[in-house]
């Protein structure tokens, strides 16, 4: 069920990318330039996009799910952030 006190989400859902968690996690990133980053298991690949843009050279994303991939890549256009990518996968692969 989708509805009730503890609703279950859908497999490919994306979450916002202004929720707590997601706000203290880049809170942990470098803020020292580098080559590449990467980002496993990205989700909407929010780390790999603010590297991107802040500080490394090449930023790559990935994830299981194609909704968070395509996420990811739209908010990458919508930036401009040519050296971005997103990646879609799974990681124990």
């Amino acid at each position: 069920p989708t509805t009730g006190p503890n609703p279950r989400l859908p497999d490919d859902v994306v979450l916002p990318p202004d929720i707590t968690s997601t706000l203290g996690f880049l809170s942990y990133l470098p803020h020292s330039p580098c080559l590449h980053f990467l980002e496993a298991c990205g989700g909407a690949g929010m780390a790999a996009l603010v590297a991107a843009q802040r500080f490394a050279a090449k930023a790559i994303s990935t994830d299981i799910t194609e909704r968070s991939t395509l996420c990811a890549r739209f908010t990458a256009r919508l930036n401009q952030l040519s050296d971005f990518e997103a990646r879609c996968g799974d990681t124990f692969e």
